[in-house]
């Protein structure tokens, strides 16, 4: 019986699955692109590095990103309100969490947003995000809410790939 175990643990079957969980493990760059609302509607494009883990049904993502972010100041307005914003995010299971540092400019005035996120992520290339400002919101800044909500996609063939063969 023990002779089995043995034959069955050095089998080139057993090596072949062993090197297909490393192949589990990987780190891509992928295009983000995304859409929300910060009080008016926003638009965002920019890369996500992504380091995915599929192992069995325990699968969790991180990405750091950096996006380029249009936003409307005002309803029917243009997108006359621009910045950046850079972020670290992370999901287990269907579960994300995560924060990012929001630089908006509007007629040569910087604001500065810290929002805290947290929502729904599939190895957060799909993430469906609800985020609350943690900084401080003056007065005369151009976004009175400090509530967010929104919907970014992070995708390239890699993450196609683990994909279809994760379902």
């Amino acid at each position: 019986m023990f002779a089995q175990d043995s034959l069955i643990v050095n089998s080139p079957n057993r090596i072949n699955q062993d090197s297909l969980l490393k192949e589990q493990i990987f780190f891509t760059v992928a295009p983000r692109i995304g859409a929300g609302i910060h009080h008016n509607p926003y638009y965002e494009i920019g890369l996500s590095g992504i380091r995915i883990d599929i192992h069995h049904l325990a699968f969790n993502a991180v990405s750091v990103y950096g996006t380029m972010i249009f936003h409307q100041t005002s309803q029917g307005s243009s997108f006359d309100t621009y910045g950046f914003k850079v972020g670290v995010q992370s999901s287990w299971g269907i579960f994300m969490w995560g924060i990012e540092l929001k630089s908006l400019s509007f007629q040569n005035e910087e604001e500065i947003y810290i929002p805290l996120k947290f929502g729904l992520s599939f190895l957060d290339f799909i993430n469906i995000e609800y985020a609350v400002n943690i900084s401080g919101i003056s007065d005369k800044s151009v976004i009175q809410s400090k509530h967010m909500i929104g919907i970014n996609f992070s995708m390239n063939r890699k993450i196609y790939r683990t994909v279809k063969s994760f379902i």
